[in-house]
């Protein structure tokens, strides 16, 4: 069978995803492991491109994890016996912008994850708030999926009050309607095709927790065979 590169779409918004939402409970045989080993990293704010701080590279801090994850998630995906790929993977601690749960601040930014294929994470929290997941979305029809995304770089930044990115977010979420949220739950991988808009549903955690997370993003996978959703001719 011929080698085949999947490459990322060129429309923002295929009809037809190439990886179908999914959901591993229970990953990590000892998650309380992987938790104290994030817990010991070193984290760093990126200064503005996404909230909270994360690790360094896992392929250099933990390659074996690094190697565990990647390979379990893509062997979820394709049956073929060997790939290749290219990927980052990162454990990610993110504070809520607002003590109180319902302020607008603490609803994530709708996006998509860059030029990535396939993305995922695992909830690493022991007693997460449920709604601290990840939620789905699509534009509604006639709007577009546009947004200044200078208010969130200075919210992730400290340069405005949470109050500030309240107008912009409220126009945001009116462009879309939510079509899935995954619950927060201790131990829990998900991965999603990374053409999907999608955000943490709400970055508020009980007892000034937070969020942790192990997150990836697969910028390239070389494969004998097809995606999940293009094994099959549609027909219907």
């Amino acid at each position: 069978m011929k080698t085949k590169q999947i490459e990322s779409d060129d429309t923002l918004f295929s009809e037809l995803k190439k990886f179908p939402i999914s959901i591993v409970d229970n990953f990590f045989k000892d998650p309380d492991a992987i938790v104290d080993f994030a817990n010991s990293q070193r984290f760093e704010r990126p200064w503005g491109r996404y909230p909270g701080v994360r690790s360094e590279q896992m392929s250099k801090i933990n390659f074996p994890l690094y190697n565990y994850v990647s390979n379990f998630t893509l062997g979820c995906m394709f049956n073929e016996a060997s790939w290749e790929f290219t990927s980052s993977m990162q454990f990610q601690k993110i504070k809520p912008f607002h003590k109180d749960k319902d302020h607008w601040a603490n609803k994530g930014f709708i996006h998509l994850d860059g030029n990535s294929l396939l993305a995922g994470l695992v909830y690493l929290n022991k007693n997460p708030d449920p709604d601290s997941g990840t939620s789905f979305f699509r534009v509604k029809k006639e709007k577009q999926h546009s947004f200044n995304y200078d208010t969130k770089f200075s919210l992730c930044r400290g340069e405005i009050d949470p109050d500030d990115a309240v107008e912009g977010l409220k126009e945001l979420y009116s462009n879309h309607e939510k079509t899935a949220e995954i619950k927060n739950v201790y131990n829990r991988l998900i991965f999603y095709d990374a053409s999907n808009l999608h955000t943490q549903t709400n970055y508020w955690m009980p007892n000034d927790e937070e969020r942790l997370t192990l997150v990836f993003f697969f910028d390239k996978i070389t494969i004998n065979g097809k995606s999940p959703t293009e094994r099959f001719k549609r027909e219907f």
